[in-house]
């Protein structure tokens, strides 16, 4: 873990969301931020969920609104300067 700091400087074209609880009992959540801020991407998004615990993600912890801003900025990324091939599927 001591790495994710050096390795987040070496992100310079690559979109990063990050989404941290501020419950967290975990990880802290100034650690995320602090995280964030390395980050040398100018494409990046931290969201914090204030009554988020360090599984966000799992079932009944998802918000509906959580749910929907992830979606968003996933999809307002989609294909965005790249090209993605379909793999071949054989029914």
């Amino acid at each position: 873990m001591n790495d994710n700091h050096e390795n987040a400087k070496k992100i310079v074209k690559t979109p990063v969301l990050l989404v941290a609880g501020l419950n967290d009992k975990l990880v802290k959540p100034q650690g995320t931020i602090d995280l964030y801020q390395e980050l040398s991407t100018p494409d990046k998004k931290l969201m914090t969920i204030r009554s988020g615990e360090h599984l966000i993600f799992e079932q009944g912890q998802c918000s509906p609104q959580v749910f929907l801003l992830v979606v968003g900025w996933l999809e307002s990324h989609a294909g965005k300067g790249r090209t993605v091939k379909q793999p071949n599927r054989e029914h």
